[in-house]
């Protein structure tokens, strides 16, 4: 067993007693390996990072984790690999590391804070201490309660922004902005590590009719429900499901391959159906159905990712074309020279 890289938000991290991650760190990513010298693609592996996972888990044949958003502490990440004559190696490979907190998160900083506010309370205490000890320590606890108010609602408040800035108020899906942005990281994330980059482009069948019939209200309300089933396919840390615009969504599935792309595409193809939704006003089923379009590409330099949309969007308009409910895969791009 062997990790071969430690990124943190893209920069490599060199092995240490415990490495050191600088504060504010969104996004981290651990490749692994394991020496095979027979059938290499049939080698399993699972992970475990201590201090955050609770169990174990099973990566199948994929050999990378990724974490995001980790809270300041140690952690130590684990992980262990099967051969093909099913025989778990236990003692694997380690990396330990820190997350360094920010400023705000130190308890010198703490300590400040805590300091300045007993020597405030202090003050005012020795100034109103000989007519109004009681009304005094009675204003202090309503200073105290104020300031935790105000903290919270503040806090509230950025939570609030961040998220009406990075998601679909109704379905609660990353936005289109949100995605074109993961959508280019993924592209150079695939290009460094030469793995294949998968997208799923899904469109609601004859939505317009439903809405139509049903009213507005409802037409979110299915919006909603089939948002669900779609996200409900996409478990993969480092995969996104968006609300494209309208009744189309997107799905990115970095480091897939085209057939596990169109497995998940036929997942959700069947969640959504499953919902039985009814829609009187489609000609192709008697519940709302979805038709979807993949597309799978190798980034390469040069290269961009709007020629893969083009790609799952043409896919998407031939499921249109072949009669909706369905799963298209655009056929494999020419051998770049």
């Amino acid at each position: 067993m062997k990790i071969e890289e430690f990124l943190a938000d893209g920069a490599k991290v060199q092995p240490a007693t415990e490495a050191a991650i600088p504060p504010g760190t969104r996004n981290l990513e651990v490749r692994y390996t394991a020496l095979s010298f027979l059938a290499p693609e049939r080698v399993l592996f699972r992970y475990q990072l201590e201090g955050y996972d609770d169990r174990w888990i099973e990566a199948g044949t994929r050999r990378i984790a990724y974490y995001t958003a980790l809270p300041p502490a140690r952690y130590r990440f684990r992980v262990v690999a099967c051969n093909n004559d099913g025989v778990w190696n236990t003692t694997g490979a380690t990396f330990e590391f820190r997350i360094r907190p920010r400023f705000y998160q130190t308890w010198p900083f703490r300590a400040v804070v805590l300091l300045a506010l007993t020597l405030a309370g202090y003050i005012l205490f020795r100034v109103r201490v000989m007519v109004r000890v009681r009304a005094l320590s009675a204003r202090q606890a309503e200073l105290e309660e104020v300031v935790e108010l105000r903290t919270a609602e503040i806090k509230r408040a950025n939570l609030e922004l961040e998220w009406l800035a990075a998601m679909d108020s109704l379905t609660g899906m990353a936005n289109h902005r949100t995605f074109h942005e993961e959508l280019n990281k993924e592209w150079r994330r695939c290009l460094r590590l030469q793995c294949p980059l998968s997208l799923v482009f899904i469109d609601i069948d004859h939505f317009k009719p439903y809405n139509d019939a049903y009213g507005h209200l409802d037409g979110d309300g299915c919006l909603r429900r089939v948002a669900e089933a779609i996200a409900s396919q996409v478990r993969r840390p480092g995969d996104i499901a968006a609300r494209y615009g309208g009744e189309e969504f997107a799905v990115i599935l970095a480091d897939t391959p085209k057939e596990g792309a169109s497995y998940v595409a036929e997942a959700q193809r069947a969640a959504v159906e499953s919902l039985a939704i009814p829609h009187g006003t489609s000609p192709v089923s008697s519940v709302v159905t979805v038709s979807l379009g993949v597309a799978t590409t190798m980034p390469w330099n040069g290269g961009a990712a709007e020629g893969l949309l083009g790609r799952a969007d043409a896919a998407l308009y031939r499921a249109k074309a072949a009669g909706r409910n369905r799963v298209v895969v655009a056929e494999d791009e020419p051998e770049r020279l």
